[in-house]
């Protein structure tokens, strides 16, 4: 059972095929991932730019 105040998100792949071959693409550096850290003090800074939309890639918080 899930609570109602639960959100579960995933991210869409695709098919295997196009994640084998973005998973190539990443080993032979023609892809790379953008990720932006931020301090768990700063958590809401990394917030307010995702619901901004002027985040780039993805947000890791660190404790």
């Amino acid at each position: 059972m899930v609570s109602r105040r639960l959100s579960i998100q995933t991210t869409y792949w695709g098919s295997r095929p196009e994640l084998i071959e973005v998973l190539e693409l990443g080993a032979r550096g023609l892809v790379r991932p953008k990720a932006s850290t931020y301090a768990l003090a700063d958590a809401m800074t990394a917030y307010q730019q995702m619901t901004e939309g002027t985040l780039e890639g993805r947000a890791v918080i660190v404790p």
